[in-house]
């Protein structure tokens, strides 16, 4: 997972390495850019924060994303 200082969460998934074939899915936009994003250390791959330049923070689930559906 990473994020990007224009307001997107996306999950980056390898399929393959030989040859490198890679998936990519938008799970969240949000109107603010990022200023930092954390996954938990205890769930990696269920939840995550997100705080905003505007001084929001967001604790996210994999069950609200539509991606993981």
């Amino acid at each position: 997972m990473c994020a990007t200082k224009y307001g997107q969460v996306m999950l980056i998934f390898v399929e393959s390495w030989s040859p490198l074939s890679l998936t990519i899915q938008n799970l969240i936009s949000l109107n603010a850019s990022v200023q930092a994003f954390d996954v938990s250390f205890l769930e990696p791959y269920n939840k995550w924060l997100v705080s905003t330049a505007n001084g929001k923070v967001f604790v996210y689930n994999r069950q609200d994303c539509n991606s993981f559906k």
